[in-house]
């Protein structure tokens, strides 16, 4: 199997909940043990994303933690967002919190001026997860501050591809991730709260049972994934530019690779702000609904430029980039893990090599 769409999951487990063992229900009273675990994984996650303050929860996948959030604002433990902004390429779990979907800085300054002086969120992603765009997370989360606004950051797609930009309690007020992009099983995820987004809430707590295993999974993996992101970072760069040299080398034209948004193609190849381990290529030629098919029949396994969780063809994150559909319906994604290595991008671009000698004409 080769497997190039990590940035969907990673089907290779790396922390096993069965690895750390069975626990007692920590909110118990007499779970002292438990609760003793659970602070020790708040800790060390604060520490691994430099935050020095806030609070860390743990629970479902990043799209459930944000819709336990915003169900206990909404169902009143406190009824404060009167609106809420989100960038056009989260994900689709957000659409009936969103009122407002902006694809850039200006169209976000644009729409707090229009609403200045009501209170609520921006949610806005750190790194897109189909193109591999880096989003300026300091800058929006300065602008959200400036006008008394929370910014909610999902950093699934940033921890271990990207570095998190330093002092994080300055610039976000709750970040979320999930873990089995990282190599925890699914259903895993953690949200850090500022102290003063929490304490607006009113303590937010996400309903259930901690999963005590689960938490020390996540931990484990953002520990790992933080402390190496530079080195993941360079190799993903190393494999990014292998992939490009094997496209020249087959001669495989109109393959357009990361900047897929700049309508001149201007030296398009060379990105200035994208995260190489994830990367959006748009053919002239191939449909990539087909090619994915055909690749997937030799099990070799990358994604498309349609909504990322969804398996109908939806088109507006790559829409929000400039992008018509028939652009979009040409566009696959390639992303990168510890275990792609260049003979994985070999039978990759030798399979869009014999794809295109037998149906492209």
């Amino acid at each position: 199997m080769i497997y190039l769409d990590y940035a969907a999951t990673n089907p290779f487990t790396k922390y096993p909940c069965s690895k750390y063992g069975q626990f007692l229900n920590p909110n118990a009273n007499y779970a002292y043990k438990e609760k003793k675990l659970l602070d020790e994984c708040v800790n060390r996650v604060k520490a691994a994303i430099g935050a020095k303050s806030g609070k860390v929860v743990f629970g479902g996948t990043s799209s459930q933690l944000i819709e336990n959030l915003m169900n206990w604002e909404i169902n009143g433990k406190r009824r404060f967002t009167e609106y809420v902004i989100g960038s056009k390429y989260e994900h689709d779990s957000f659409n009936k919190f969103l009122v407002t979907r902006v694809a850039n800085i200006d169209q976000l300054m644009d729409t707090i001026a229009k609403n200045r002086g009501y209170r609520g969120y921006v949610i806005w992603q750190g790194v897109n997860n189909i193109t591999g765009e880096i989003f300026p997370v300091e800058q929006i989360g300065t602008i959200c501050h400036w006008f008394n606004l929370f910014y909610i950051c999902d950093m699934t797609a940033m921890i271990g591809k990207a570095k998190i930009p330093a002092n994080i309690d300055q610039w976000c007020d709750c970040a979320i991730w999930s873990g089995h992009k990282l190599g925890t099983e699914g259903g895993i995820g953690a949200m850090w709260l500022s102290d003063k987004f929490n304490e607006w809430l009113g303590d937010f707590k996400p309903h259930g049972t901690p999963n005590l295993a689960g938490a020390m999974a996540i931990t484990d993996a953002t520990e790992d994934a933080c402390k190496n992101a530079e080195e993941h970072e360079a190799r993903a760069y190393e494999l990014y530019r292998y992939m490009l040299n094997k496209f020249t080398d087959n001669d495989i034209h109109g393959a357009v690779i990361n900047n897929v948004l700049k309508p001149d193609k201007s030296n398009a190849n060379e990105p200035a702000h994208n995260v190489f381990a994830i990367n959006a290529i748009m053919f002239d030629d191939i449909n990539a609904d087909s090619l994915q098919q055909y690749l997937a029949s030799k099990q070799i396994y990358i994604g498309i430029g349609g909504s990322a969780c969804s398996s109908l063809h939806d088109f507006r994150v790559l829409n929000a980039c400039g992008l018509t559909n028939d652009e979009a319906s040409r566009v696959v994604r390639v992303s990168f893990g510890d275990e792609t290595t260049k003979h994985d991008i070999d039978e990759f671009v030798n399979a869009v090599v014999e794809y295109k000698e037998k149906f492209v004409r």
